[in-house]
């Protein structure tokens, strides 16, 4: 509230997101580093306290305590780390504006600003409907999570008591359809590899958390919700590409999966026999590689080609506006849009008979440049603080900063055992990951300088 009530003192809003989230960060510490939030009942504070704070706020489910994060936190600290993944997966501007919407009913200008920064919408009176609709369905869909998580797991293998099972529920409901992936376990939930309706749970609360609140406002307000629903009704060109594109993605990259896997370690390890245990447990590796970073089978066992395909659809991670980070599936329906565009001699890019607007064009490519390029030089980074480590190869270093840049969580198992520098690399990659490279660049952008002047055109190859 102190930051907000700085707002119409900032020049750039992109700052005050920024200084938020690392606040956060730097609370969510020195609260997991008290002595009552772990184990031992020591003080904690160091390279571990930092990591799990940017991993709870970024949502993204790294685990840098050998053993897990079991073996170090407390209950209290659980806790905490369940408040701050909360936290950043509605976004701080988010949980703020709705709170200061609830006082005054109104918004200023300088938050909506900030707000729409941070929700991915650029209208004003559609946000503040958004910003209402994204706490109250993310609270019903996580309440009904729990209910159906506390009972499965009560009546699951790992005979859980009546309270061990509602925190259970509480704590995964909250983590999955916040995409952030962090776990009670060491082995995230391979303990429940033999209950197909906990990973359907899983799967739903996921995906439904990474269609973006833009996408849900749209059709609880047109379809579920509407009594005056006609086929004048059309779904917009935004939630239509979200809807596809996600489609597309989850089953080819399942199939492909299943195939790559199907006679593999990866499987054998789990335990995992028949031929429908395999394609749900594909289903359930596509679905949480897009943002979750739960997992049932260990990702080092993939074979090298699964493990590029993860990667692809990490990069690519799920909605804008949601609680997934990537490239987001809108940006690829565009760029593959302007490319067969491009191809066909037209000047414009046509989605689904639309033409997209030029500046979102430029926009898409530049955040894809820019995830390439934090890509090439946070792997770059890692490479020089891990290369006395000769057991961490190069696609092990790879995979860990994409997942960390995508907020995704998945890991082949290196994170618990890099070095002090390395970890702060990762946590760097995460708070990108969180906010969005451009967001970073827009930070030092001199927004309100112009430039007039125009300089001759001259040829240059390319190709």
């Amino acid at each position: 509230m102190l930051i907000l009530g700085k707002v119409k003192k900032a020049k750039n809003p992109y700052r005050v997101v920024v200084a938020s989230y690392a606040i956060a960060i730097l609370i969510g510490t020195l609260l997991l580093a008290m002595p009552f939030s772990n184990k031992d009942g020591e003080w904690h504070l160091g390279i571990n306290s930092i990591f799990l704070a940017a991993n709870a706020i970024s949502v993204t489910g790294l685990d840098p305590i050998s053993g897990g994060m079991g073996n170090l936190l407390a209950p209290f600290g659980f806790v905490v780390t369940l408040i701050l993944a909360q936290i950043g997966g509605l976004g701080i501007m988010t949980i703020s504006s709705f709170v200061i919407f609830l006082i005054s009913n109104h918004l200023s200008a300088n938050v909506e600003n900030l707000a729409m920064q941070d929700i991915g919408e650029s209208h004003g009176e559609i946000l503040k409907m958004l910003i209402t609709k994204a706490v109250k369905f993310t609270l019903i869909s996580e309440g009904i999570g729990t209910i159906l998580l506390t009972i499965l797991f009560y009546n699951s293998d790992a005979n859980l008591s009546l309270d061990s099972s509602a925190f259970h529920g509480l704590f995964f409901s909250v983590m999955a359809f916040c995409n952030a992936g962090i776990s009670l376990y060491p082995n995230s939930i391979g303990d429940f590899i033999s209950s197909p309706a906990i990973q359907l749970v899983f799967i739903l609360l996921a995906t439904t958390g990474g269609i973006g609140f833009i996408v849900i406002s749209e059709l609880t307000s047109k379809y579920f919700f509407s009594k005056k629903h006609t086929y004048k009704d059309k779904l917009s060109l935004h939630t239509k590409t979200i809807i596809i594109t996600t489609i597309a993605i989850i089953i080819t990259a399942t199939l492909l999966i299943l195939l790559l896997e199907y006679n593999g370690k990866a499987f054998s390890d789990a335990g995992i026999r028949t031929w429908y245990q395999k394609l749900l447990s594909s289903l359930f590796h596509v679905s949480q590689s897009r943002n979750a970073g739960f997992s049932t089978i260990p990702t080092s066992s993939l074979t090298n080609a699964s493990i590029i395909l993860t990667m692809c659809v990490m990069f690519i991670g799920a909605a804008p506006g949601s609680t997934a980070g990537g490239i987001k599936v809108t940006s690829l329906a565009i760029m593959i849009a302007t490319i067969r565009s491009q191809i066909n001699n037209r000047k414009e890019t046509v989605l689904f008979e639309r033409t997209i607007n030029s500046t979102v064009v430029r926009d898409t490519f530049i955040i894809f440049y820019l995830y390439i390029a934090s890509l090439i030089i946070g792997t770059f980074c890692l490479a020089i603080t891990e290369q006395h480590n000769s057991l961490h190869q190069l696609r092990d270093i790879l995979f860990e900063v994409l997942s960390a840049l995508t907020t995704t969580g998945l890991s082949t198992g290196i994170t618990p055992h890099l070095t002090g520098w390395s970890k702060l690399c990762i946590v760097v990659c995460m708070f990108i990951g969180r906010l969005g490279p451009i967001t970073i660049v827009m930070l030092l952008a001199k927004r309100n300088q112009q430039y007039l002047n125009r300089f001759p055109e001259e040829h240059i190859s390319v190709g």
